[in-house]
């Protein structure tokens, strides 16, 4: 059994493309072109995103924020896009290399439709397909 449980979703679209090529416009448009699909949004980079924000004592918005990102906050000797790509891979070589998507599995509940606006990798879709759920 894994880890974090299976969670049996409902449908699971995941959206992958390069940044800025507009996952996230897409999902908006899939959840106002299906409401009755209740869709629930997963953004594995979001979870990193939350976490250096906590971190840090810095706003989620500066966290998403482009420009935000080349702020170095207090305290620290690295920007924020920087932290966020060491505390990306260091939960993944310390606790586990699918730790963002079992977090992100934490707020699944069974029955769930599922829209992942940032599929990047196999080890994402091998998560989703260990819960059962089909791509």
């Amino acid at each position: 059994m894994d880890p974090g449980g299976p969670v049996h979703c409902g449908l699971v679209v995941g959206l992958a493309g390069k940044f800025g090529s507009g996952k996230d416009t897409a999902a908006m448009l899939l959840q106002a072109a299906m409401p009755e699909m209740k869709w629930k949004c997963i953004s594995f980079a979001y979870l990193v995103k939350a976490t250096v924000a906590t971190l840090t004592s810095t706003s989620l918005d500066v966290n998403m924020d482009d420009v935000g990102k080349q702020m170095v906050p207090r305290g620290f000797s690295d920007t924020l896009g920087t932290l966020q790509q060491k505390v990306g891979m260091a939960m993944r070589e310390h606790i586990d290399r699918n730790v963002w998507v079992q977090a992100a599995f934490a707020h699944v509940q069974p029955g769930d439709n599922v829209l992942v606006t940032d599929f990047a990798s196999p080890m994402s879709c091998w998560r989703f397909n260990r819960s059962g759920t089909a791509l």
